[in-house]
């Protein structure tokens, strides 16, 4: 297998003596045997929907300009902190969103992103930024007037895009193509958990609780307001509308189309299994692995008795490795951690040296989470194990910071965060 550090199964060989330097507190831990799995177990089918992405016919806009135009204004190093963290000791570095975000029942974040992800040089354009993803909460049942739309309508996923340099940021909702009236191509929302999320190059990669991973163009992002057919002030209809001949979003100025699926065989028809089809509750991106790689893992309860899998996937041209339309993981194996419950609970996972070194985000209810990191040897080491926000989720690394970010899930306990890698 190729790689800067380790790529493939190399993961998970043998390494001997426990290698570089302990990050942070290290916690006292008995070492931990390695669990492999059967990469080849896992697959992915492709199904292509980027011509009707790209052809809605709309206004298309950049993500350039959205960033640009971001008009809602988060506070970096704000007082959000206090609610969400409690009385644990503050991050390197947070940032808390406007005080409807924070409050909303409707919308609960829950995958992040950031620039360095999506390029090398961890710069778009003139844009430095990070991604939020958000899903719009089936079981809100408040009333309209204090939310901004009906709780009865679904709005799906929406991605928050804040601009680093400027501390603002503008929603955008992820649509699915459809066939619509008078030939044109509508869509609808995307109905998803969207717990884990990666922006890598022009592409927006979303976790699939149950089938696998959406794929979103860069390409396909369409301006509402920009548009003489395009209606960004209704907050109850989403598509095209063929009597006004009008295109609707909820109210959003911005929507952001699939280009495709990736589908496992066999859906994940819940708990947590020692074999089968994989529960994907979260994505990160491992930058250090030669090819690159998306890595996608489990949330596990602690009264499952399992620890969950993580599996990663080839990327090429910042696309999922396949042959005839088919993906096949390149590597995968259990968390370390279930010994005491340590490890279950994993809201999001993370390598930022190709294998050796993993971060795991794990929450604990209204308590604060676990942010855990090991070290592969010969057998697993905790080599750190810190307190973190209430309701902590998906990880993202960012070199240029020096920092693995993520977000809080809890209505009033909401921040963006940066813990030091």
């Amino acid at each position: 297998m190729r790689g800067r550090r380790r790529s493939g199964t190399r993961w998970l060989a043998a390494l001997g003596a426990a290698v570089l330097a302990v990050v942070g507190t290290a916690a006292p831990a008995a070492a931990e045997p390695v669990e492999t799995i059967t990469a080849g177990q896992f697959t992915m089918r492709w199904t292509d929907t980027t011509y009707m992405a790209e052809h809605i016919g709309m206004v298309k806009t950049s993500l350039s300009a959205v960033l640009a135009s971001a008009d809602w204004q988060a506070t970096r190093r704000g007082s959000c902190a206090a609610s969400a963290m409690g009385s644990t000791a503050r991050p390197a570095d947070w940032w808390c969103f406007t005080s409807g975000d924070n409050s909303t029942q409707e919308w609960i974040p829950q995958g992040v992103s950031s620039v360095n992800d999506a390029q090398e040089d961890q710069v778009w354009g003139s844009y430095k930024g990070i991604m939020v993803s958000w899903y719009d909460d089936e079981s809100y049942v408040g009333s309209p007037a204090n939310e901004d739309d009906d709780h009865v309508l679904k709005k799906g996923v929406r991605v928050s895009v804040l601009n680093t340099e400027t501390g603002k940021y503008k929603h955008i909702l992820l649509v699915e193509p459809v066939s619509g009236d008078n030939g044109e191509v509508s869509y609808q929302p995307v109905q998803l958990h969207a717990g884990g999320m990666v922006w890598y190059g022009r592409y927006l990669y979303l976790a699939d609780t149950a089938r696998g991973i959406r794929q979103f163009s860069l390409d396909a992002i369409y301006d509402l307001v920009d548009d003489p057919r395009g209606d960004s002030t209704n907050k109850y209809l989403v598509g095209y509308e063929p009597v006004a001949n009008k295109f609707y979003s909820h109210g959003y100025r911005y929507v952001m189309a699939q280009s495709g699926t990736w589908k496992s065989p066999t859906a994940w028809a819940g708990g947590c299994e020692t074999s089968g089809p994989l529960r994907n509750s979260w994505l990160s991106l491992d930058r250090a692995a030669v090819p690159d790689r998306l890595v996608t893992g489990e949330f596990c309860e602690k009264e499952s008795g399992q620890a969950g899998r993580v599996v990663a996937w080839d990327l090429s041209d910042h696309r999922i490795a396949s042959s005839g339309g088919v993906a096949t993981a390149d590597s995968a194996f259990r968390q370390p951690g279930l010994t005491g419950g340590v490890g279950n609970r994993t809201q999001g996972g993370l390598t930022t040296d190709g294998g050796t070194t993993w971060h795991f985000n794990a929450s604990d209810g209204s308590n604060p989470g676990r942010l855990r990191t090991w070290r592969l040897g010969s057998s697993w080491s905790l080599v750190r194990d810190v307190a973190t926000a209430i309701g902590p989720e998906d990880l993202s690394a960012w070199r240029d910071t020096g920092l693995i970010w993520s977000v809080s899930e809890y209505a009033g306990k909401r921040m963006l965060y940066g813990l030091v890698a």
